[in-house]
Order: structure tokens, then sequence, then C-alpha cells
């Protein structure tokens, strides 16, 4: 049986992983429609992508903590998935 994950995160001004430790998953990122801008995401410290409100994508097989997001005080991100 996979164990589920869903993890909310309060976003801030500074890099902060969606995973303390190793978590492969098929796994769901969400930005919320009631952000203010879109968030910042980067994979490994390399280029930053702009990832906007509202939008959501599947990731299959990915460490989700090698994944680091930040954007505006107070925006939210939502990630579900199983391992």
């Amino acid at each position: 049986m996979r164990e589920i994950f869903m993890k909310s995160y309060s976003i801030t001004a500074n890099w902060q992983k969606l995973a303390d430790a190793r978590t492969v998953l098929i796994a769901t990122l969400i930005a919320s429609p009631l952000n203010a801008g879109a968030l910042q995401v980067r994979v490994d410290g390399g280029p930053t992508a702009l990832w906007s409100k509202g939008v959501s994508a599947t990731f299959f097989g990915v460490d989700i903590s090698r994944i680091e997001v930040k954007g505006n005080a107070g925006d939210m991100a939502l990630v579900v998935g199983t391992g």
C-alpha cells in the first residue's frame, strides 16, 4: 500500500524545500488561485521558473526534497501525492 503525502506550504520570500529528506512521489504541486503573484520554483538551486497562481502539474517519481519555492509572503502552495 502506498503512503499518502499531503502538505500545505505558507510561502515566504526565502527559499524553502518541499521536503526536508528524500521524498520520491507521484505528486501534484498546486499554486493557490488566491496568491498575490507567481511562485518562484527551482530544482537543486538551478534556474528559477515562475509558477502562475492557480496552476497545477503532476510529477512522476520526483524527489520533492530537490524542489524549492519562494514568492510573496502569505501565498500558498499544496503538494498531494503518493509514495
